[in-house]
């Protein structure tokens, strides 16, 4: 063949190139990026412009969130900090958050990978045999005329091919399916970053509420045992009474049911105080005898500093409130991907390579082989595959949407839930605590009276009994006041 018509020849292969483009532009005019659906089920929320506010302490001064330590560390208790230490580092639970956050980042690079150039070598090695009862050879004749006999080429049965070569493909995303499912991916694993944050908050308030309750059971384990002491007293001088014909047995009885009481008690106290270290390393997540020590005289729980206030902005800076609003876009994003399936998709394949029958021949120029293709494919009939998959998605975007709602509900609630329970708190430790000294105060008269023989020595055993008991009482009103005070923290987000 002449060297002009062959030219000619490779030229007119490159005439679908124009018409493919045409095409594609043609779809484009067409096609139509999907809206975003209207989230109806968000219109009707508004939250409040700020929260109850309860007032503020003006013994102390108020925190600001921004340049506040660990709010833990306002306890000034180094065993706690070590406590803080170890639980962050070893908690199973945030292993197991950190470990999703790797499989959504994973996820989401898979996604991205999807958008880019896919390259990749081919080298191989074929051999093959074809029939023997297809044409036995090819005849090629002259088209310049004459009487020239035709050349026969007689063709092998058997032959190797090598390849040597890179193929590469590239989907273009004229319709945002490739870009909307990426976005999803990476707003999915962002959401479980978020999620890592709130497991560390719920962690640390965990540990201090684990470990204040710890130091207050001490405490009343130790004013458990003396109660427990005072009982006794109380039953073996109504014993010796009774046995001197001077008391009633009926009282014995009594006495020796409440020493019994007093004396069951302190067991709870004792078991809730083994309890509470068996909770501490669960939540370190090591052993319990790799805790610090602590210390065994009772400790006070110490009133946490008041904040200054109460923002609306709280809602910005709370981890679970970030990720379910995460979690809507990409079911928004998820959607539009699912809509974008409905147009075709394009597909942009090239390959370069070296292609012989003899491995001596292989790098010669002449072996040089390439091509180039757009491969347009859009699916006709499914089967409803596609509507499903769009309706699964907005059925998912509607449930962000509820779940992104309720999250904005129940951080409202529980913020001025934890601001009622620290006000009212205060409130009932104040009253506790002068009923704790006005029992002491009689109780003082009662063995004042005793030791100058106008009273019996049970009433004055009787009255430091129910001093004790206000003062167990009022312990008990401490931790769940530095509870409140802990939880408020937790729920406004501050400094972890």
């Amino acid at each position: 063949m002449p060297q002009g018509q062959s030219r000619q020849v490779c030229m007119s292969g490159w005439g679908w190139l124009p018409r493919a483009g045409l095409l594609c532009l043609a779809l484009g005019g067409c096609a139509q990026t999907p809206e975003p659906p209207a989230l109806s089920t968000l219109s009707a929320f508004k939250p409040p412009p700020q929260f109850l506010q309860g007032p503020a302490s003006a013994a102390a001064p108020a925190a600001s969130a921004s340049s506040a330590p660990p709010w833990w560390q306002a306890q000034g208790d180094p065993v706690l900090d070590r406590l803080m230490a170890l639980a962050l580092a070893h908690n199973q639970d945030l292993g197991a958050a950190k470990a999703r956050i790797d499989e959504g980042r994973a996820a989401a690079g898979l996604d991205e990978a999807a958008r880019r150039l896919q390259l990749s070598a081919g080298p191989g090695v074929g051999r093959s045999r074809s029939s023997e009862h297809l044409d036995p050879a090819w005849q090629i004749r002259s088209t310049t005329g004459g009487a020239t006999p035709p050349v026969t080429v007689a063709t092998e049965p058997v032959s190797t091919r090598l390849r040597l070569g890179l193929d590469a493909s590239y989907e273009l995303d004229l319709w945002g399916r490739l870009n909307d499912t990426a976005r999803a991916s990476a707003l999915e694993a962002r959401a479980t970053a978020l999620d890592l944050e709130a497991a560390r908050r719920a962690l640390t308030l965990s540990v201090a509420s684990t470990y204040e309750a710890l130091r207050v059971h001490q405490g009343q384990l130790l004013l458990r045992d003396e109660l427990a002491q005072l009982a006794l007293q109380r039953w073996r001088l109504a014993r010796a009474s009774a046995q001197a014909g001077l008391g009633d047995a009926g009282e014995v009885d009594a006495l020796e049911a409440a020493l019994r009481d007093a004396q069951m008690q302190a067991s709870q106290i004792r078991q809730q105080h083994a309890q509470d270290f068996h909770a501490l390393s669960v939540l370190c997540g090591v052993a319990v005898d790799q805790l610090p020590a602590v210390a065994g005289e009772p400790v006070v729980p110490v009133a946490l500093p008041p904040l200054s206030d109460v923002p609306s902005r709280v809602l910005q800076r709370r981890p679970d409130v970030q990720a379910a609003d995460q979690r809507l876009q990409a079911a928004l994003a998820r959607l539009g991907a699912a809509r974008a399936a409905d147009f075709p998709s394009l597909l942009l394949t090239t390959s370069l390579g070296h292609e012989s029958s003899a491995l001596s021949t292989l790098l010669d120029p002449g072996s040089l082989v390439w091509s180039l293709g757009l491969q347009i494919s859009q699916s006709v009939l499914d089967g409803g595959r596609r509507q499903a998959q769009a309706d699964a998605a907005r059925a998912r975007l509607d449930e962000a949407a509820q779940a992104y709602q309720g999250t904005l509900l129940q951080a409202l609630r529980e913020v001025e839930d934890a601001l009622v329970a620290e006000q009212a708190l205060q409130d009932q430790l104040r009253q506790a605590q002068a009923a704790a000294e006005a029992a002491h105060r009689q109780a003082l008269r009662q063995l004042q009276r005793a030791d100058a023989g106008l009273g019996r020595r049970t009433d004055a055993l009787a009255a430091r009994q129910t001093a004790l008991q206000r003062e167990i009482a009022s312990l008990d009103l401490r931790q769940q006041l530095f509870l409140a005070q802990a939880t408020l923290r937790k729920v406004m987000a501050w400094p972890p």
